[in-house]
């Protein structure tokens, strides 16, 4: 019998240190942010479970049940990740094809459930796996906006068969009707802000088609706040981003989400937050004067706040952040030896309403893919010798050496290194150490 699914290093340590954090630190306990990271990798574990065997091979013939299954978890997964601030999917690649395969069967099968259960789970797959694919995205948008359009007229009562069948066929994990309604609209949200970045990034710009889109991941945003308070931290800093055109609603969407973040302990979003507060103020969101003393304040307590969170963080994430504060932090210095004791300075230029959104943030990267099995790395570590191939753990870093073909690999970059003019440093051990 093939073995379970196993977890790698990265994820297998993530998991126990979450709960270890929730149960015994005070800072970190009832930490929203955490609670969702916890679950949301519990959900990834048992979604890995349904369709692949241990060697990552998929599972074949699965009945319809499974694949039902399977889809209800990844919704879980969805409702889990796309609220948080710093957004990841480890979807193994052979997951998703699962995952949209079982879409396409469970549709077919006629069930008062199942059109609507295929078409959250092929928009959940597009949305964990292929958010740069324009096509796919406007098919995810159409389709969710059809859902909430219609909720009150037939979607809900759809919702509800499904809730009940997830009930009779004893599903170890289950989506009730509201929370349908919540993952289509985040769904909606995803789709709508995907797109909106494609807009920007095609040259020349399409800003109108752009702001089209950023009007419905705004209206989802909103709803959403209705919808489920809880989530208010997330959405109001999801709005403050959606908003950068309008650079004194993005203020008050960002001021919002800090207080939100209060008291719910939601550290990830109250660190972002401030992350992204300060440097629109610094521009002059809110007039041609600044406060360094409130500048200043806003670094340190983002500071703070992310440093709670490395022991869970991605650590892609955490470096991004680190270094985005510590380039602030330098501004903030030059502009204190600049004027010396001052209460207000200048802010550095000035914002207004209508103008191209400012680009005061440099993007984070995606997560790194492991060389071997093609999963996104939480945690990574890479080849000591070629610094080059990235690794989720241990044991793909030597299976890749083993039979990938890494080691031919490797030591092809190790020789074109040592025939360098300015040798960058081999250090040795094949691969087989971080």
């Amino acid at each position: 019998m093939a073995a379970e699914w196993e977890l790698e290093e990265f994820l297998t340590e993530n998991l126990e240190r979450g709960r270890r954090l929730l149960a015994d630190s005070e800072e970190h306990r009832g930490c929203t942010d955490l609670q969702r990271f916890v679950s949301y990798l519990d959900s990834t574990i048992q979604l890995h479970r349904i369709f692949l065997h241990g060697n990552r091979e998929r599972r074949a013939g699965l009945a319809l049940r499974q694949k039902e299954q399977g889809l209800v978890v990844l919704l879980r997964c969805m409702l889990l990740g796309l609220p948080q601030p710093v957004q990841l999917s480890i979807l193994d690649a052979q997951c998703y094809n699962a995952a949209v395969e079982a879409s396409f069967e469970v549709k077919g099968s006629g069930s008062p459930h199942s059109a609507l259960l295929a078409t959250l789970g092929l928009a959940a797959a597009v949305c964990a796996f292929s958010k740069g694919d324009a096509a796919q995205l406007r098919h995810v948008l159409a389709t969710t906006t059809d859902i909430v359009a219609g909720w009150r007229s037939h979607t809900q009562q759809e919702a509800a068969h499904l809730e009940s069948h997830q009930r009779a066929a004893g599903f170890g994990t289950d989506v009730t009707a509201a929370e349908v309604e919540q993952l289509a609209v985040l769904l909606l949200q995803c789709a709508a802000s995907s797109l909106r970045d494609l807009s920007r990034q095609v040259h020349p710009p399409r800003h109108q088609e752009a702001s089209i889109y950023c009007q419905a991941a705004v209206a989802a945003s909103r709803r959403l706040l209705a919808l489920c308070p809880s989530l208010a931290a997330c959405q109001r800093f999801c709005l403050g981003g959606l908003l950068l055109d309008s650079p004194a609603e993005a203020v008050a969407a960002f001021r919002a989400a800090m207080q939100a973040a209060g008291p719910t302990n939601a550290l990830l979003c109250g660190a972002t937050a401030r992350l992204h507060l300060a440097p629109l103020l610094l521009h002059g969101a809110e007039g041609p004067v600044v406060r360094p003393a409130e500048l200043q304040q806003l670094a340190s307590d983002a500071d703070r706040f992310f440093k709670l969170c490395k022991p869970w963080l991605v650590k892609a994430a955490m470096q991004f952040y680190s270094k985005t504060l510590n380039e602030f932090n330098r501004t903030l210095a030059e502009l204190a030896a600049r004027y010396p004791g001052a209460a207000l300075v200048p802010a550095i230029g000035r914002l207004v309403a209508g103008g191209p959104p400012p680009e005061l943030l440099p993007k984070p990267k995606a997560l790194p893919r492991c060389a071997q099995c093609n999963v996104a790395c939480l945690q990574s570590r890479r080849c000591s010798a070629c610094k080059q191939a990235v690794y989720c753990g241990r044991q793909c870093q030597l299976e890749h050496w083993k039979r990938g073909g890494h080691k031919q690999r490797c030591a092809a970059l190790a020789a074109a290194a040592a025939a360098a003019p300015a040798g960058g440093g081999g250090g040795g051990g094949g691969g087989r150490s971080a």
